[in-house]
C-alpha cells in the first residue's frame, strides 16, 4: 500500500487526471482569459546590481562532451497548451495518463477509472480539453493526435492498453452505479442518460468494492487488438521509421492498476505479470512494424520502481530479491538474447518529487518561501548521490539519485537501452519559484543524458513556467535555442547558482544556462577554458523584474578565460558566446548544410547504389541487412537524431569473409550548386554506429565502417573522390570507411571533422555519399549520420 507518501500531492494528480468535461472546459477557458502572451524579449539596460559574492563557476568546452536528446523537452498531452507546444516546435508529445490504459481503437473510447468514478463511454481519449478532439470510431482521436503531431514535425508517443479489459461502448456508464452498490463513500454529482448515478468504487469504511460483472461494460482485451490497431497507425500514418508513430508506450502506471483500475484490475501486478504481458504487446507492435520504438514500463514512482506490492508469489522474494524494473530489464534482456529480437527501447518511468506533509511540490502551487525551498532543494534527487529526499524515501533508502540510477539499471540488466521520464512535475508552474524549479530540471536531464522527458501538467503559455522552456528553445522569439553538446560547466555551490553548458552545432556558439536559486543578486567568475571567444557575448535574462518577457541585455565582453558577471536574485540567465573554434559544425562561412529536419537539405536519393567507373565505387558483396531487404539501405529516419528528430540510416550485411565487401550510396546532389573547396574548406558530420547491444543486425564493429564519401569535379571536367585523396580526421585517421573501422564508439555520436582544403583544394562538390567498406568480414551494419556540412 502507499506508505508515508506525499499522498495528497500523488492524489491531486489523479483527481485533475480526468476532470468533470464541463467543469474542465471552465477551468481552461479561465486559464486563456487570464493569461496574456507577451512577446518575448524586450531591449533593457543593463542593471548593476549591489551583489554579494557568488560561487565560482567553470565551463571547459571540450570535456566530457554528449550529445543533449532534444526529447527531453517534451509535453504530455494532457492539458497541453498547443499554442505554446507549437512556438517551442517541442520535439514530442505523450498521449498518456490512467484513461488510456482502457482504450478501445476499434469504438474510439475509453474508462476514467479512479480518475473519475470509473465512468466510461463517450468519444475519444479524454485529455483535459479540446487538443484530443472527438472522435467517431476506429482510433479516429489518436489518429487526430498524430496527424497534428506529424504537422509541426513532432514526434507522437502513444500509449498501447494491456489491461485484461478495454471499454465495450460509446454509451455513457460506469463500473459502479449507485444503483447496483450501496452505500458507497461519494458519488458523482453528474447523472447518467439512464438517470444512474456514479459511485466511487468503495464502501463507507474506504474498501475497495469488487465489481461483480466487469464484462457488462468491457470487452477482452488481446494482442490481437493492439496489433491490428497497430496496423491502423501504420497504414493511416506510417511505419516509425518513416513518420509515423514516434514511441509506443507499453500502459501506463502499472503498479497501482490495483487502485486505479480495480474493476477490472483487482489485485496487485506480478513482476513476471507485467514482463509476459509487455513481451506479448510488444511483440504484436513490432510484428506490424519493425521500426517501432517501444518504451516502458512507465511506472508511477518508487513503490513501482521495487515493486514493493506485488502478489504471493511473483514478487521480490520469489525473483532474487530484485526490484521491479530490475527483474523487467532482466527479462527484456533474456528475450533479446534467445530470440533475437530488441522489444525494449526506451526504459520509462514517472516521477513526482516526495516530501513531508506539510509541504506540497508536484502539481501545486507554489506556496510559501519554506515550500518554495523545498521545491528548489528537491531537483537534487535527480542526481545527486548525496542528497537525502526530504520524506519516506529518503528515511527508508538514503540517496534516490535518480537519472545516474537508471543508468546504472541500464548498464547492469541490459544495456543499450534508452532512458526517460514519460511523466514529472515539480509544481508552481504559475510562480517564478515553478520557473527557476524547471529551467533546473532541463539542465539536469542535458547535463546527466536523460533520453526522454515529457512533463506532466504542462504550464500554459503565459505562467512562469513556460518561460523556462523558452529559456531552451526560443529565448529570443526567433527560435533561437539551448545549445545540442553538453560542454563541461559546474558550479562550486549548485544550491545558490546553477550553470548548465552546451555548444550549438548549428553556429558553434557555447550557450550557458546560468540560473540563481537565491534572493540576492550574486556575482560569480566564470573560468573559460578550451574555446576562443569570437566576439562579444548576448544576454538574456527572464527574472521577477519583468514576469511576461524574457528581457535581452546589452552585449557583455568575454576574454578567452572568462568573465565576471552579476546575476539577478531569482533569475534565468541565458549567455550565448561565439567561438571560433570548429567543433561542432564545422565552423566558417556554410556551404551545404542539413540537419534532415523538417525545412533542412533532404537527400536527392534513397536506397540508391552510386554506380559506374571510378571514381564512383557501386556495391559489391553487400545486401540487405534483414527482412526480405535486397540491398543496403540510406534514408531518413525519425529516430536516434543527434539534434532534433531526423538522422540519415544506413545499413547492410556483407556476405563474403574472403574478399571485397562495399557499398556506396549517393545521397547529396550539389552540382547545381558551387560548393568550392577553399583551402580552409572543413567537412563535418556526426555518426552513430550501433552495436549488437542496441540493434539485433549487427555483427562486430561492422557498423563503424562508415564514411562520408564525396565525388569532386575539377575545372577541366575530371573527377576524384575524398576516399581516395588521403585526407585524414582530426584524429588522423584517413576519410575512408575501411580506415574508419574500429575507430569511431559504438552506440555514441560520434564527430568527425575534415579538412578538405589540404588535399582537394579549388575542387567543386558534386555530390555526397555514404561508403561502406569491410573487406573479408560477413553480418550486418547498421547506424545513423546528422547534422552534415561543408563550411569555410
Amino acid at each position: 500500500m502507499l506508505l508515508n507518501r506525499n499522498d495528497s500531492a500523488h492524489q491531486q494528480r489523479q483527481d485533475r487526471a480526468l476532470m468533470p468535461r464541463r467543469l474542465t472546459s471552465l477551468i481552461l477557458i479561465s486559464v486563456v482569459l487570464l493569461t496574456t502572451v507577451i512577446a518575448f524579449f524586450v531591449p533593457g539596460t543593463r542593471t548593476i546590481f549591489a551583489a554579494g559574492n557568488g560561487p565560482a563557476l567553470t565551463v571547459d568546452a571540450q570535456s566530457n562532451r554528449h550529445t543533449i536528446s532534444r526529447d527531453i523537452y517534451g509535453m504530455n498531452l494532457y492539458a497541453v497548451d498547443e499554442n505554446l507546444a507549437k512556438e517551442l516546435k517541442l520535439s514530442n508529445e505523450r498521449m498518456g495518463g490512467n484513461n488510456t490504459s482502457t482504450y478501445n481503437w476499434q469504438i474510439d473510447s475509453s474508462n476514467a477509472g479512479n480518475d473519475y468514478f470509473y465512468e466510461g463511454g463517450g468519444d475519444g481519449v479524454y485529455m483535459g480539453g479540446s487538443n484530443a478532439g472527438t472522435g467517431s470510431g476506429n482510433g479516429a482521436s489518436v489518429d487526430r493526435f498524430v496527424n497534428n503531431m506529424q504537422a509541426q514535425g513532432t514526434k507522437a508517443m502513444i500509449t498501447i492498453p494491456m489491461l485484461p479489459y478495454l471499454t465495450k461502448t460509446r454509451d455513457m456508464n460506469c463500473s459502479y452505479p449507485k444503483s447496483n452498490y450501496q452505500p458507497q463513500q461519494y458519488y458523482s454529482s453528474e447523472t447518467l442518460p439512464n438517470g444512474d448515478t456514479c459511485g466511487n468504487g468503495h464502501d463507507t469504511s474506504g474498501n475497495p468494492i469488487n465489481d461483480n460483472n466487469p464484462t457488462l461494460n468491457y470487452t477482452a482485451n488481446s494482442p490481437d487488438i493492439a496489433k491490428a490497431w497497430t496496423q491502423h497507425l501504420v497504414q493511416t500514418h506510417g511505419t516509425t521509421a518513416n513518420g509515423g508513430v514516434g514511441v509506443y508506450e507499453m500502459d501506463n502506471e502499472p503498479s497501482i492498476w490495483y487502485s486505479t483500475h480495480q474493476d477490472v484490475h483487482p489485485g496487485y501486478t506480478g513482476f513476471d505479470e507485467l514482463v509476459n504481458v509487455t513481451q506479448d504487446y510488444a511483440k504484436a507492435v513490432k510484428g506490424v512494424d519493425s521500426s517501432a520504438v517501444i518504451a516502458g514500463p512507465g511506472d508511477f514512482g518508487w513503490w513501482g520502481y521495487i515493486g514493493a506490492q506485488a502478489p504471493a508469489g511473483d514478487g521480490q522474494t520469489d525473483h532474487n530479491n530484485l526490484w521491479r524494473v530490475q527483474y523487467y530489464l532482466q527479462q527484456m534482456k533474456a528475450y533479446q538474447d534467445r530470440t533475437g529480437t530488441r522489444l525494449l527501447d526506451y526504459l520509462t518511468e514517472h516521477y513526482y518529487p516526495n516530501t513531508r506533509s506539510q509541504f506540497c511540490l508536484s502539481l501545486c502551487d507554489a506556496g510559501n518561501s519554506a515550500n518554495q525551498q523545498e521545491r528548489l532543494n528537491s531537483t537534487r534527487s535527480l542526481w545527486d548521490p548525496t542528497y537525502v529526499d526530504n520524506s519516506w524515501i529518503g528515511d527508508q533508502y538514503g540517496a534516490i539519485n535518480l537519472i545516474p540510477r537508471m543508468h546504472d539499471w541500464v548498464n547492469t540488466y541490459y544495456p543499450g537501452t534508452k532512458i526517460g521520464l514519460t511523466e514529472y512535475n515539480f509544481g508552481g508552474n504559475e510562480s517564478l519559484n515553478g520557473a527557476l524549479t524547471e529551467a533546473d530540471v532541463l539542465g539536469i536531464f542535458g547535463r546527466e543524458n536523460l533520453d526522454y522527458a515529457t512533463m506532466w501538467g504542462p504550464p500554459t503559455s503565459g505562467q512562469p513556467a513556460a518561460y523556462a522552456f523558452r529559456m531552451y528553445l526560443n529565448y529570443d522569439g526567433n527560435g533561437s535555442s539551448y545549445g545540442d553538446t553538453w560542454i563541461n560547466s559546474s558550479s562550486s555551490d549548485q544550491s545558490q547558482l546553477a550553470v548548465y553548458g552546451a555548444q550549438r552545432s548549428s553556429d558553434n556558439a557555447l550557450t550557458l544556462m546560468v540560473i540563481n536559486k537565491t534572493g540576492n543578486d550574486l556575482t560569480s567568475n566564470l573560468a573559460l577554458s578550451n574555446a576562443t571567444p569570437s566576439g562579444n557575448a548576448q544576454v538574456y535574462t527572464y527574472s521577477g523584474a519583468n514576469l511576461n518577457t524574457i528581457v535581452h541585455q546589452p552585449d557583455m565582453a568575454v576574454k578567452a578565460n572568462g568573465f565576471s558577471t552579476t546575476y539577478p536574485a531569482n533569475s534565468i540567465s541565458m549567455i550565448v558566446i561565439p567561438t571560433g573554434t570548429s567543433t561542432g559544425g564545422g565552423g566558417g562561412t556554410s556551404q551545404f548544410s542539413t540537419g534532415l529536419e523538417n525545412g533542412n537539405v533532404q537527400p536527392s536519393w534513397t536506397n540508391t547504389v552510386d554506380a559506374g567507373n571510378w571514381p564512383l565505387a557501386g556495391a559489391v558483396n553487400v545486401t540487405g541487412v534483414c527482412c526480405g531487404l535486397s540491398s543496403p539501405e540510406l534514408g531518413v529516419r525519425n529516430e536516434n537524431a543527434h539534434g532534433g528528430s531526423a538522422a540519415l540510416m544506413y545499413s547492410g550485411s556483407s556476405t563474403n569473409a574472403f574478399s571485397s565487401n562495399y557499398a556506396y550510396l549517393k545521397s547529396f546532389d550539389l552540382s547545381s550548386q558551387n560548393v568550392v573547396v577553399g583551402s580552409n574548406t572543413t567537412l563535418s558530420y556526426w555518426i552513430y554506429p550501433q552495436s549488437s547491444a542496441s540493434s539485433n543486425l549487427v555483427h562486430g564493429n561492422n557498423s563503424t565502417c562508415v564514411a562520408i564519401d564525396l565525388i569532386f569535379q575539377a575545372n577541366n571536367g575530371s573527377s576524384s573522390n575524398l576516399r581516395d585523396s588521403q585526407a585524414v580526421d582530426q584524429n588522423g585517421n584517413r576519410a575512408h570507411p575501411a580506415y574508419q573501422c574500429g575507430k569511431l564508439t559504438q552506440d555514441t555520436w560520434n564527430h568527425v571533422t575534415i579538412n578538405l582544403g589540404t588535399h582537394s583544394n579549388a575542387l567543386k562538390v558534386s555530390r555526397v555519399d555514404v561508403g561502406y567498406d569491410n573487406p573479408n568480414s560477413t553480418g550486418g551494419y547498421r547506424g545513423y549520420i546528422d547534422d552534415i556540412s561543408i563550411s569555410g
